[in-house]
């Protein structure tokens, strides 16, 4: 652990760590975060749901976890994690809507003079976060939001297109949450985004982490077996009984298959099979 001690000297200096699926980022962060008593933002676009915690890889499956959810974030191994059950499966939560939440808790650790690591998988949240990309000039609305949230998916894709074929063609038209967001910026005005500055002279430490793909893919078909191991089919159940089944969210790789495993379109081998 001693080389990563240089990363962070001061609250002032923030570690970003990224990189592809399986290469321990979660890991690391946990480790560093311990050795430095910092705390950890997730920059996870799956990880901001609630109810959903074994498929999107909240906890590290190597070895065990002491972990207590407070209401607005969860302590792992004592280090206190946030960015985690920021929303319901059904709500629309965009990268704006992050850039929001992590630049506010940013300034509210580095003004408690906490050291602070940044850990994720989704590029655009981190690249919106440090403001690498602008936003759209159109805020979340979150009564439309709710409004749409009702349709069916067929229903929001006849929409936009009656709305703009053009964009229709242009995104994952499938994405319940893209189609939602796209009709969002086409139907509402313009605005100026009030996108809050960082409160201190703050410097950002970007951190890729990547191995051999040979290890990176043998790490995801054990992390797979784990996670069926210990609740995925439960935990799926779960969101179905909640009345999350047809929830974007729901319908990413993992926890599509284990839905298909449920409703006996796969058999647990192929659905463990399509995971990996």
């Amino acid at each position: 652990m001693g080389y990563t001690l240089l990363i962070i000297q001061s609250p002032k200096k923030i570690t970003v760590i990224c990189g592809p699926t399986s290469t321990g980022k979660t890991s690391l962060a946990l480790e560093m975060a311990r050795e430095l008593n910092a705390v950890i933002l997730s920059a996870d676009s799956r990880q901001i749901y609630k109810f959903m915690d074994i498929g999107t890889g909240k906890i590290p499956v190597t070895g065990e976890a002491a972990v207590i959810k407070k209401p607005d974030h969860w302590i792992i191994n004592g280090v206190p994690v946030y960015g985690y059950d920021l929303v319901t499966p059904d709500q629309t939560y965009s990268a704006y809507d992050f850039c929001l939440y992590g630049r506010n808790l940013i300034n509210n650790i580095v003004s408690s003079g906490n050291n602070l690591i940044v850990v994720g998988g989704t590029g655009f949240y981190i690249d919106s976060l440090l403001g690498r990309v602008t936003s759209s000039n159109t805020p979340p609305n979150e009564t439309l939001r709710n409004e749409l949230n009702l349709l069916p998916l067929s229903e929001l894709q006849t929409r936009l297109k009656q709305l703009s074929e053009e964009l229709f063609n242009k995104i994952d038209n499938k994405n319940k949450v893209r189609i939602i967001r796209a009709i969002e910026k086409l139907t509402l005005p313009e605005q100026k985004l009030d996108i809050p500055e960082f409160s201190e002279d703050l410097s950002f430490v970007q951190v890729g982490l990547k191995t051999v793909n040979e290890k990176m893919f043998s790490t995801a078909d054990n992390w797979t077996k784990v996670i069926w191991e210990k609740g995925l089919i439960k935990e799926t159940q779960l969101l179905i009984d909640k009345g999350f089944e047809t929830s974007a969210p729901l319908n990413g790789l993992i926890y599509k298959s284990a839905k298909d495993y449920i409703n006996g379109v796969l058999t647990e081998s192929f659905a463990i099979e399509r995971i990996q």
